[in-house]
């Protein structure tokens, strides 16, 4: 049942894909209801299922990269906005530190812009710099209670 099954998206199963005809399920079909071999038919016919696969492929690709893009979203951050990154300290028996029971987010300054989502930060506290990516950064929340900023391709209600 494993390459007798449609794919969802294909829309063929795959050993009709590689073959060309529906795997026998039975063991009532014999090789004269086969239809006989013709090497030109049969590689039009896999060449017509191949393009009908990719364009089915594509066309679930789209469907589900509008979805994903639908609901991800990153804030785009101001140079010398304060935001919170995630705190990234490990446990020590050492230092007596559950970092389970630590600090999650630690305030930072963002300094500079290095990618699409990532930002360099400096710590308030420490004023140690490092390279963050956008995942793992939140916004100041009283900072943006009045100007909503979203990624161009997400409406603001859905985020």
């Amino acid at each position: 049942a494993i390459r007798s099954a449609e794919h969802d998206r294909a829309k063929f199963s795959p050993y009709f894909i590689m073959f060309g005809q529906e795997m026998s399920t039975s063991g009532n079909d014999t090789s004269a209801n086969l239809p006989q071999f013709n090497p030109d038919r049969d590689v039009r016919k896999s060449e017509k299922i191949i393009r009908i696969v990719k364009e089915n492929l594509a066309k679930a690709s789209t469907e589900n990269r509008h979805y994903y893009d639908k609901r991800t979203a990153y804030w785009v951050y101001r140079l010398g906005e304060k935001v919170y990154r995630t705190n990234f300290q490990l446990s020590s028996s050492i230092d007596n530190f559950s970092a389970k029971l630590g600090q999650r987010f630690v305030p930072a300054i963002v300094i500079e812009k290095l990618g699409s989502h990532t930002y360099k930060l400096r710590d308030v506290e420490t004023n140690r710099e490092g390279i963050y990516h956008a995942k793992n950064i939140k916004p100041d929340a009283g900072a943006r209670r009045n100007i909503p900023r979203h990624h161009p391709r997400v409406r603001i209600n859905s985020i």
